[in-house]
């Protein structure tokens, strides 16, 4: 697998020292004009739509678990590093040795589903959300192997914990790395419409 060239990282200044301790400080930068008033939130994390490509992590594992937290509630052209592309990785068939896009125009065609303007998160508060395409499907992989889900297949496994905490389980095989702790290549992407946000990699 290759990284995707469409995922962008969301952050903010300060968020180097933003890691949810009891003594971590987030959003602590020229935007804030309170920086003393203890703000230690933040949805941070890698907007990944259907042009965005593979977003690959190679975490240590151990008891064969891997699981992503996602943010699925943003909106098509929010990740404006992909706005006026056409395909995955904007490359042509060529380039990318066949093409994989599903759905040629990743959800573009719902003008009635802007992003509300008084919404900079994307999150869309008492708005509508963003439906998804027939055409959406979750795809993973492990060392290389590529798991595809349909919307049905993904809606299976979706766990909605809390009120804005969503997780896919990747891997759940206490075998699979025989006991020993390695490496494991976990690659994450949708393709057919949509716009995600990955949060967290949980792994053990």
């Amino acid at each position: 697998l290759k990284h995707g060239k469409g995922n962008t990282l969301v952050t903010v200044p300060g968020s180097d020292r933003c890691d949810g301790t009891l003594d971590s400080w987030c959003n602590r930068g020229p935007d804030n004009s309170c920086l003393m008033y203890g703000h230690n939130d933040g949805r941070l994390g890698v907007l990944i739509d259907a042009y965005s490509g593979w977003n690959i992590y190679k975490p240590l594992v151990k008891l064969g678990y891997i699981a992503v937290k996602i943010e699925s509630w943003h909106w098509t052209k929010e990740n404006v590093k992909t706005n006026g592309w056409k395909s995955i990785n904007n490359e042509t068939e060529t380039e990318a040795g066949r093409q994989l896009l599903r759905h040629k125009t990743r959800g573009d065609d719902l003008t009635s589903y802007n992003t509300p303007a008084s919404d900079q998160s994307g999150r869309g508060l008492k708005q509508p959300q963003e439906p998804f395409c027939d055409d959406f499907h979750f795809e993973y992989a492990i060392d290389g192997k590529v798991t595809s889900l349909s919307l049905t297949e993904y809606q299976a496994v979706w766990q909605h914990t809390q009120r804005v905490v969503e997780v896919v389980t990747l891997l759940k095989d206490p075998d699979y790395t025989g006991g020993k702790e390695r490496e494991v290549e976990v690659g994450v992407r949708i393709t057919g419409c949509k716009t995600f946000k990955l949060t967290h990699l949980y792994y053990a």
